[in-house]
């Protein structure tokens, strides 16, 4: 019974999903910390399982947690020890499952697949309430802040729906059509941007990986490394050439705050040049107040509009709580050698990946993993 006790904490993964409830970390902690015990006390694997990891995930990982030596944030010592729990939450509760007979894994599997699909439809009738129910936001403010743990969750729905797809990847296909496009309009008339850009970025990898497998993981790879490694340049050039204003619709530019986070993209594009090669640290880009923030917000003096808002954001004296771009966060916190590590650690994955998943099952992984994307960029 204990090596099964992991299991039922995560069953709370659907209500999760379906309120945004930012409960995945505390589900993962309690479900891993029986999953340690089980382990220390059946000990049912001979061998440890990370010693199967790859030696560059391995000092990938290692990189992200030595930069805490010379990281620059107050919080580095909890982001370090939150980071080495998750990890080692995760391989608990995967050693775990191995551990148990086909018939367990079967059944824990059937109810964890009715919990995802409880969080999945859930998240479908919330999400377009600004269709429905205008007034909703106002009406829930007391109890709930509605709209951003709705778009919380709409942003996470294409992954956990592709993943629960899966599952059904044998039958029912006239139902998995009906369901994305469901998704699909749901997405586009929320108030979630990102949630229809993760469902487009599933759909495309998806085609992509039907049509071929390696050239969906190649093109995905090539533009995670494309991205991270040009980002400064990118978003400094943005910036400078006013690409918001000349070239983004003007939904994105109002709805997005498009040029707002332009400016943000800029100072971090910037400060990544005083240390280039190791970084911030882990963590450095929270809340991070450069010593010349002054200047910076100078430069916004010819857009009222914008330098009023940027006023307003920066009073604390932090350019923005995150960077709100992946890409610009790992160059910042991590420099270009730890980035250049990272990168490598994620192509040895995208391999693993590619070698695990048969053909028919692997569109699934790749969609959900190309919506996971869309979450992190912006």
């Amino acid at each position: 019974m204990i090596r099964q006790a992991s299991f039922p904490i995560l069953l709370l993964i659907g209500p999760a999903l379906a309120f945004a409830t930012k409960g995945f970390a505390p589900i993962l902690a309690l479900a891993g910390l029986t999953a340690i015990l089980a382990l220390s006390v059946h000990r049912p694997l001979p061998r440890a399982p990370w010693r199967n990891v790859p030696a560059v995930l391995l000092a990938a990982f290692g990189y992200m947690i030595v930069s805490a030596t010379w990281g620059i944030s107050e919080r580095t010592p909890d982001t370090v020890v939150r980071l080495v729990l998750v990890v080692g939450f995760t391989w608990a509760l995967i050693a775990v499952f191995n551990s148990l007979a086909d018939d367990q894994k079967m059944r824990w599997a059937r109810w964890l697949r009715l919990s995802v699909g409880f969080g999945v439809f859930s998240a479908i009738i919330i999400g377009p309430y600004n269709a429905y129910w205008p007034g909703a936001v106002e009406f829930m403010d007391t109890y709930f802040e509605l709209l951003r743990q709705v778009n919380n969750s709409l942003s996470i729905l294409p992954a956990f729906l592709f993943i629960l797809l899966s599952s059904w990847q044998k039958q029912r296909r006239w139902l998995q059509v009906l369901i994305i496009a469901v998704v699909l309009c749901v997405t586009f008339v929320s108030e979630s941007q990102t949630s229809f850009l993760a469902t487009m970025l599933a759909l495309i990898a998806f085609g992509l990986a039907k049509i071929s497998i390696p050239l969906c993981r190649h093109l995905i790879f090539a533009s995670l490394a494309v991205c991270t490694l040009a980002s400064p340049f990118i978003f400094s050039a943005a910036y400078s050439g006013k690409w918001v204003a000349n070239y983004a619709p003007q939904t994105f530019a109002e709805r997005g705050a498009g040029e707002v986070r332009e400016w943000i993209y800029y100072v971090y594009a910037q400060e990544i040049a005083n240390r280039p090669l190791f970084g911030h640290g882990i963590n450095g880009s929270k809340d991070f107040e450069p010593s010349n923030l002054g200047e910076y917000v100078a430069l916004t003096n010819d857009v009222p509009a914008l330098h009023n808002e940027i006023q307003k954001a920066t009073r604390s004296g932090n350019v923005a709580a995150h960077p709100h771009n992946v890409f610009l966060q790992l160059i910042f916190e991590f420099g270009y050698m730890g980035s250049l590590l990272i990168l490598a650690g994620i192509w040895r994955f995208f391999s693993w990946l590619e070698s695990y998943a048969d053909a028919q099952l692997a569109p699934y992984y790749w969609a959900s993993f190309a919506a996971v994307l869309a979450t992190v960029l912006f």
